[in-house]
C-alpha cells in the first residue's frame, strides 16, 4: 500500500471497483489514502454506492434522503473529517446503511402478520417501492442512526481502555469509584467476582455514562420516539429468540417487555447498543451471497454462552438504563408529541403507531389497477433478504418466511394444530 500511494491514478481505479465495506475500510487505512478519498469523494462515493446496491434500491435510498431533510431530521454519524452531511460525500455513503436497513425492516415486516385474525389491518410495513412509506422509512432510519451512534460511543471507550495499561488500575481511563463502590469491589473479590470482571463492570459504567450524556445533549424527543419505533421492527427480527429455550431463560418475553416497549430491557438490547447496526447489515446484505455464513442467531448464541452470569447481569443493566433514558425522553413533552402523532396519523383516536396510516393507505392502493407489476418488482428487490435472525443470509430469490404461529401455543395445542 505504501508503494501504491505514489500512484494515485492506480489507486483511484482500484477504488472505483470496490463495495461500500471495502471502501470504508480503505478510508481508514492511512493518512495519504484518507486524503486521496476526501479529494475525490464526490465521484468515488457515487461509484461505490452503485457497486454496492442495485439501481432500484439506490433510487429508494435517495428518496429517503429527501424525506429525511424535508422533515428536519439530523445526521447522527461521525464526520471523520469528511465534511458536513451532503450528497455524494463520505457521510452520505455511510448513511446509506441505516437507510437500507429501514427499507428492509419496513418491507419485510409486511409479512409478519398477514392473515392474522383474518385481517391485515395491523400491518406496520409497506412495500419497498411504494413512495407512501418514505416518511415511515425516514423515521426508522433515524432510529437506526441513534443505535449506530451509541455503538460508536461504546467502541470509542473500548479503544481508550485498550490503549491504557490494564495491569495498573490508576492508568485506566475510567470514572473514579466512590467509597461504597470500593467496598463492593472488596466483597466481590472475596467471592465469585474477580479483577477482570471488576474492570468489565467499570468499563460498562463508563460506556453507559457517555451514552447517557449523548442522549441528554444530542437526542431530541422526536428522535427518541424514532428509536422506540425501531424497537417494533427489532422485535420482529429477533422473534425466534423470544420464545426459544435459552440458558437462564435469557430471552423470555417477561424480561424483554417493560418501560420503553418491545426489546426495552435484557441482554439483547445491550448487544444491539454495543454492536450498533453492523449485526443487521451483516445479516441482511453483506453475507447474502455466502451460503456457508452462519445465521445471526448462531452468532448471538456464541457471544452469550461465552459470558458468565455476573457479566450478563452487568451488561443487561447497562442496556436497560440507556433504553429507559430514551423512553423517558420520548415522552417528556407528551402533549406536543401527541399532537404531532395526530397530525401524522390524520386520525381522531390516540394511536401510538403512526405507521398504521401508511399501511392502510398502501392496502387501499393495492386494490387499484396498475400496481400488480409494482408488487412483482418489489418481490425481486427484497424477497431474498433473511429477515429473521434464525434464517441463513443466503436465500433463494422469491423465498418468503412467515411466523410459525404454533410457537405461541403450548405443546398440547401444537399437537392439535398439527
Amino acid at each position: 500500500m505504501n508503494k501504491l500511494i505514489h500512484y494515485p491514478d492506480i489507486l483511484l481505479k482500484i477504488l472505483e471497483h470496490v463495495d461500500l465495506n471495502t471502501f470504508l475500510s480503505l478510508y481508514g487505512t492511512c493518512v495519504a489514502l484518507h486524503n486521496l478519498i476526501i479529494t475525490y469523494q464526490a465521484t468515488l462515493t457515487v461509484t461505490v454506492a452503485q457497486n454496492t446496491f442495485p439501481e432500484e434500491i439506490l433510487r429508494i435510498l435517495e428518496r429517503i434522503h429527501d424525506e429525511q431533510h424535508k422533515d428536519g431530521y439530523i445526521h447522527n454519524g461521525d464526520d471523520d473529517g469528511a465534511g458536513p452531511m451532503r450528497r455524494y460525500s463520505i457521510c452520505w455513503l455511510r448513511d446509506l446503511v441505516p437507510r437500507f436497513l429501514a427499507v428492509v425492516a419496513v418491507d419485510r415486516y409486511r409479512h409478519m402478520n398477514d392473515g392474522a385474525c383474518g385481517s391485515n389491518y395491523w400491518r406496520q410495513g409497506i412495500a419497498a417501492a411504494d413512495p407512501l412509506g418514505d416518511p415511515l422509512r425516514a423515521r426508522v432510519a433515524n432510529g437506526f442512526r441513534i443505535i449506530a451512534r451509541l455503538g460508536c460511543i461504546a467502541r470509542e471507550v473500548d479503544i481508550q481502555q485498550k490503549k491504557s495499561d490494564i495491569s495498573t488500575e490508576s492508568q485506566l481511563i475510567l470514572p473514579k469509584r466512590t467509597r461504597a463502590e470500593r467496598l463492593r469491589s472488596i466483597i466481590r473479590s472475596r467471592g465469585k467476582w474477580d479483577a477482570a470482571q471488576e474492570i468489565t463492570a467499570r468499563r460498562e459504567k463508563a460506556i453507559e455514562k457517555k451514552q447517557l450524556t449523548y442522549i441528554d445533549t444530542s437526542v431530541t424527543p422526536k428522535q427518541a420516539a424514532d428509536y422506540q419505533l425501531v424497537g417494533l421492527y427489532l422485535d420482529g427480527v429477533f422473534y425466534p429468540l423470544t420464545l426459544e429455550s435459552w440458558p437462564q431463560g435469557e430471552f423470555s418475553r417477561k424480561k424483554r417487555t417493560g418501560p420503553g416497549g418491545v426489546c426495552a430491557s435484557g441482554w439483547l438490547t445491550w448487544l444491539m447498543l454495543r454492536e450498533g447496526i453492523s449485526l443487521l447489515w451483516q445479516q441482511w446484505w453483506v453475507k447474502r451471497t455466502d451460503p456457508d455464513a452462519p445465521s445471526l442467531k448462531e452468532r448471538i448464541e456464541r457471544i452469550f454462552l461465552q459470558r458468565n452470569k455476573e457479566q450478563v447481569e452487568c451488561e443487561r443493566q447497562t442496556g436497560l438504563s440507556v433504553s429507559q433514558s430514551l423512553y423517558r425522553l420520548s415522552t417528556d413533552d407528551s402533549e406536543c408529541w401527541r399532537q404531532w402523532l395526530f397530525q401524522l396519523c390524520d386520525v381522531t383516536y390516540p394511536a401510538q403507531r403512526p405507521e398504521r396510516r401508511f399501511s392502510l393507505a398502501a392496502e387501499t392502493e393495492e386494490e387499484e389497477e396498475g400496481l400488480e407489476l409494482e408488487s412483482i418488482r418489489v418481490n425481486e428487490i427484497m424477497d431474498h433478504v433473511a429477515f429473521h435472525v434464525d434464517k441463513k443470509p443466503h436465500m433463494a430469490t422469491g423465498q418468503r418466511y412467515y411466523i410459525d404461529y404454533t410457537r405461541l401455543c403450548s405443546a398440547a395445542q401444537r399437537l392439535v394444530l398439527r
